[in-house]
């Protein structure tokens, strides 16, 4: 008597969930091989999710994204000093000498305008050129304005006058690149894993498992983020100017001030998989850790972050030689002699940034993607750097309090505005967790049925 075949999966009877028992299937070479096809609404809910294999084509645009971060990050670091400190004074490096308070005003309008750009080139990538030709364009512009500030910056034009009008050029030359990467970048990386509906697959133990369209989305953004929302924007944008003034009225040990800023790079690549792998335990188990609860998660250490960057303020306050005035009395001999307390005492402030950096930015993107109609993508991306935008507009309202000895008030109040801002937005919208599940099936729908040319990816958008 033949021995019995194993179960065809699609006849399975419904598994014990209540003991959450799930079948293995042992494959036999006289049968036929199980044939990976549409998970069904009961399949979904009862087995594992697991993400999809990354596409080569994700992987490329990754690393463009993650050499354009390298080179704005590069660009960026080390304006605060460009701007506040004058030519060959103290030990910290300048050359426009304009001071703190009018230098984060200045990089605070950049902020706001890099922020401003991304909804005409959103316009431009959703109705006319699409989203890589558009992205092309963009980076043309950033490169021309990444020369201009180089060599603007030339120790011979800086002495004929041209490093300020210079650096005003580039930096709207950037802020319009940046912008443009801004409301492109995430929908382009976005359209590269094409697959939208949830697949039953077997693994190669036998188990079956849902491949997540939704989980390996936000798998390539967080790829991203490790190679690579209102207060949330204002308080993550301390990092590039008034931390880099804080980190100049310490002991650098002989490391530039605007050096300390890379570890926040750093971090991301460290706690990226990290996070990225409590993300996995928590849906193994089935605790349930949504967008709106990451974003909230976000902002809680954010406030963390500022409540610190407070503490280590009113630390340099109290150590001499110029206590509440660092680099300003007499004791300091012309900015030379910082206060008495080592700038490590600031380095974990950009690690906690960096967790708040990973659960924040990575989520708002995802969902962003996740959530907008396919032929409006990029647009719902532009309309997110509006947040930003007026958060830059905040900081620069915020200039003005930007100076000794008022700094430590300024980190306590974001620290207080973004602890309140985490709780109005978990309680106004927690309940859109509750209904990810049907809002995912509800948009996955939409983009099938969707013929949009915009919504293609790199290889694709070119043919005509």
């Amino acid at each position: 008597m033949p021995p019995p075949h194993p179960p065809n999966p699609e006849n399975v009877n419904v598994p014990d969930t209540a003991n959450k028992k799930i079948p293995i299937f042992e494959t036999n070479l006289t049968e036929k091989p199980f044939q990976t096809r549409d998970a069904t609404d009961e399949e979904i809910s009862l087995y594992p999710h697991i993400t999809d294999k990354v596409p080569l084509s994700a992987w490329i645009v990754v690393l463009a994204g993650a050499a354009e971060r390298a080179c704005y990050f590069g660009i960026i670091a080390p304006w605060q000093n460009y701007l506040q400190i004058p030519r060959q004074y103290g030990a910290v490096p300048g050359a426009l000498g304009l001071g703190q308070s009018t230098a984060t005003n200045i990089y605070n309008a950049f902020f706001l305008f890099s922020f401003l750009t991304p909804m005409g080139f959103a316009i431009v990538s959703d109705v006319w050129l699409g989203r890589f030709k558009t992205l092309i364009v963009g980076l043309l512009v950033y490169l021309l304005g990444c020369l201009l500030l180089v060599f603007t910056s030339l120790p011979v034009a800086l002495e004929h006058g041209s490093g300020l009008i210079g650096f005003i050029w580039a930096m709207i030359l950037i802020g319009l690149g940046a912008g443009c990467v801004k409301a492109t970048f995430f929908p382009l990386l976005g359209d590269q894993y094409v697959q939208k509906k949830a697949k039953l697959v077997m693994q190669k133990n036998g188990e079956l498992a849902i491949i997540d369209a939704t989980r390996t989305v936000q798998l390539i953004y967080n790829i991203y983020y490790c190679l690579s929302l209102l207060i949330f924007y204002l308080c993550i944008n301390q990092i590039y100017n008034n931390l880099v003034s804080q980190a100049g009225q310490m002991n650098l040990h002989n490391v530039p001030n605007d050096m300390i800023q890379v570890f926040s790079g750093v971090a991301c690549v460290i706690f990226g998989p990290v996070i990225q792998g409590l993300y996995s335990l928590l849906a193994k188990r089935k605790i349930p850790f949504g967008p709106i609860a990451r974003i909230t998660a976000a902002f809680i250490v954010c406030a963390g972050a500022m409540a610190y960057a407070a503490g280590v303020q009113q630390l340099i306050y109290r150590s001499g030689p110029c206590y509440r005035y660092p680099l300003s009395c007499e004791a300091s001999q012309d900015g030379k002699i910082p206060n008495d307390i080592s700038v490590w005492v600031q380095l974990p402030v950009y690690f906690i940034l960096a967790v708040a950096e990973i659960f924040g930015f990575v989520t708002a993107s995802e969902y962003a993607y996740s959530k907008a109609p396919k032929d409006m993508k990029a647009v719902v991306q532009a309309i997110m750097q509006l947040t930003a935008c007026v958060a830059s507009a905040l900081g620069m309202a915020l200039s003005l309090v930007s100076k000794d000895p008022k700094l430590v008030i300024m980190y306590a109040s974001l620290a207080a505005a973004m602890g309140v801002s985490a709780a109005l937005f978990f309680w106004k919208f927690s309940r859109y967790d509750d209904r990810e599940d049907e809002m995912n099936k509800t948009n996955i729908q939409e983009d099938v049925k969707s013929t949009d040319n915009c919504g293609v990816s790199v290889r694709d958008e070119e043919r005509p």
